[in-house]
């Protein structure tokens, strides 16, 4: 009986060893198995350096109110999309990141401090976010345009939801907790930031 159980340890052991062991690993572009399409839809999704702004400038824009924030649905993507492609042909480099931390920093503290903004001026910014995190999602990386599509399209998807949700939100506590999340963003990008200087 405990040779019996001595070999199920050992053959357990080994199995779990197995699904341990590392796989080739990839800096963006994750594949999914599904295709370029699926990988650009997930990719977000595995880059919290890149959703999280996108979900700041969200939640801020649905504070400011759904006549300022309704254009960003159009623009974000489109930006996000030509910020890859031009990405797609293009070197990586740390100051690019830097670049996309820095924007996730100001975002989280716009966000979290309700800060005021036209229309214009919030479009200006989503057009900056896009083509800086786009062009970061892609820099150095063998991609194709569909997959960059994909990805530009999980951004919009994204934007709108969160934005229509917190555009939508009327009780002060609501907006008051939504603007602490935030903090969080600025907070990560900080944490982000002193890890690549210090690397």
């Amino acid at each position: 009986m405990s040779e019996r159980r001595t070999r199920g340890r050992v053959i357990a052991g080994v199995l779990f060893a197995g699904l341990l062991a590392p796989r080739a690993a990839s800096a963006h572009l994750i594949s999914t198995g599904f295709g370029p399409l699926y990988d650009g839809l997930a990719h977000p999704f595995l880059s919290p350096g890149d959703l999280l702004p996108v979900l700041a400038l969200a939640a801020w824009g649905g504070l400011l109110g759904p006549l300022r924030a309704r254009w960003v649905v159009v623009l974000l993507p489109v930006a996000w999309l030509l910020g890859g492609l031009a990405g797609l042909a293009m070197p990586a480099s740390r100051m690019l990141m830097g670049a996309e931390l820095v924007a996730a920093v100001l975002l989280g503290v716009a966000a979290a401090a309700n800060l005021g903004a036209s229309r214009s001026l919030l479009l200006a910014v989503s057009g900056v976010l896009g083509l800086l995190h786009g062009l970061g999602a892609t820099a150095g990386e063998e991609g194709s345009l569909i997959a960059v599509f994909g990805s530009a399209v999980t951004v919009a998807a994204c934007y709108a939801l969160v934005a229509g949700q917190v555009a939508s939100l009327r009780m002060d506590w609501m907006r008051i907790a939504t603007r602490a999340l935030c903090s969080w963003t600025a907070a990560i990008g900080l944490l982000q930031l002193g890890w690549m200087w210090k690397g």
